[in-house]
């Protein structure tokens, strides 16, 4: 027995840095946050670029951060993997390392105390391809249509889920819809709070949030046409344990899966 309690203190101290650093890291982000030129008076306010990735996504957040610039946002960058982001272009983003999924990132670390310093929040994949698509552009039309949840149709070939979210030809700006893909999706400060209290502590994939948002938060969603990304890696249509959080999640709020649908245009 007294041959075991090295190894006991030895892992009793390594689950105690370890939640030092992670609470360090939640700390240091959330006092510095004005100092990034955090929302402050409520007014006017950044931006913020949340993202999962590994090495694979390396170069599309490069090329993020490239055409966002820092003028209007922060980044938040969640690396699971082992891959380092030392070049230059990526000195004033935050990094958390750790393994995990990308909503878990965001349960844990995206709490309503740090999201209320931003004005809008992006929740992206690490595999898009930006094309022609400006922020500026997107926000100014959801704030035109009051939209608490919205993203950017997928180019006509991108690699799809769902075939609402493809860009529809011959529509001008874009459509309401009762669904916003956990993709790429951009919320206003109050409409990430609301949701973040929606994902539940088992949250893993984020698979079926995006279905019930509407029906369980009332939010004005919709589908932008006019400024459209690429996906660029092939979307994982059966993997089990998604499946199964998606079920869950359905169960959770009631919800029956049914077609998806848009049912106005935006101006």
């Amino acid at each position: 027995m007294t041959g075991c309690l090295p190894y006991i203190y030895d892992h009793f101290a390594v689950h105690i840095i370890r939640s030092f650093v992670r609470y360090y890291y939640m700390l240091w982000f959330f006092f510095n946050k004005e100092k990034a030129g955090g929302l402050a008076s409520g007014t006017t306010g950044r931006y913020l670029y949340a993202c999962a990735a590994d090495s694979r996504g390396k170069e599309s957040i490069r090329q993020v951060i490239e055409k966002f610039g820092h003028e209007d946002f922060d980044y938040l960058i969640f690396v699971y993997d082992d891959t380092r982001f030392d070049e230059e272009i990526f000195r004033q983003c935050r990094f958390i390392y750790e393994k995990g999924l990308k909503w878990q990132f965001c349960k844990k670390f995206l709490t309503p105390g740090f999201a209320a310093g931003y004005e809008y929040i992006f929740v992206w994949d690490d595999d898009i391809e930006l094309l022609d698509f400006s922020y500026r552009d997107f926000i100014k039309i959801m704030r035109r249509n009051a939209l608490d949840m919205a993203q950017p149709a997928l180019s006509r070939d991108s690699y799809f889920t769902h075939k609402i979210t493809l860009a529809r030809r011959g529509n001008r700006i874009g459509r309401l819809t009762d669904f916003v893909e956990i993709m790429v999706p951009v919320f206003t400060a109050d409409a990430w709070i609301k949701f973040w209290k929606m994902l539940g502590q088992d949250v893993g994939w984020g698979w079926g949030y995006d279905m019930v948002a509407k029906k369980v938060l009332g939010f004005k969603m919709g589908i932008v046409d006019c400024q459209q990304i690429r996906h660029a890696r092939a979307s994982i249509k059966r993997r089990p344990l998604g499946l199964i959080e998606e079920e869950r999640t359905f169960r959770r709020y009631k919800h029956k899966k049914c077609w998806l649908v848009s049912y106005g245009t935006l101006k």
